[in-house]
């Protein structure tokens, strides 16, 4: 859709007439918005510390970044490659379930030692060897599991 609407370019402050440049998110620039989305990672820090609106126009972030590309498929580009080389690879990825399975594997036999101590002391699990309580008064103030005895 072609601008029509002019006036001064949200990222740079250049006059922008109408039918030129780009509008978007209410405001008008004077090239495509470049957000902190589009930025890559290893430029976000500077691009960050810099940018305090939500976009500025490419003219403005090639200025912060340092860069001279004439649209922003090169930095969205840029930002695929960087997240290619980040994936994990099928090593890692096997290294990562094998330690999962261990961790699980480890939680379930604490698990199974705390419950088999839980039932060596004997205890009712539902009021915790109390026997009754004042919130069951209404039903007879003792403990439907254990029949007020406390045990399990």
């Amino acid at each position: 859709m072609k601008n029509r609407f002019k006036g001064e370019c949200y990222g740079c402050c250049e006059f922008v007439a109408a039918g030129a440049g780009v509008y978007e998110g209410g405001y008008v620039f004077c090239s495509e918005p470049v957000t902190n989305q589009d930025v890559p990672d290893s430029l976000r820090p500077r691009f960050d510390a810099t940018v305090k609106r939500w976009a500025v126009c490419l003219k403005r972030a090639n200025e912060i970044l340092g860069t001279e590309f004439e649209s922003i498929e090169p930095l969205r580009e840029q930002q695929r490659a960087e997240h290619v080389a980040n994936l994990p690879t099928p090593e890692e990825i096997e290294a990562n379930k094998a330690r999962a399975k261990l961790v699980m594997a480890e939680d379930r036999k604490r698990r199974r030692q705390e419950l088999a101590e839980f039932k060596a002391r004997n205890v009712c699990p539902r009021c915790h060897g109390a026997g009754g309580s004042d919130a069951w008064l209404a039903t007879g103030w003792f403990c439907n599991r254990c029949h007020g005895s406390g045990k399990f």
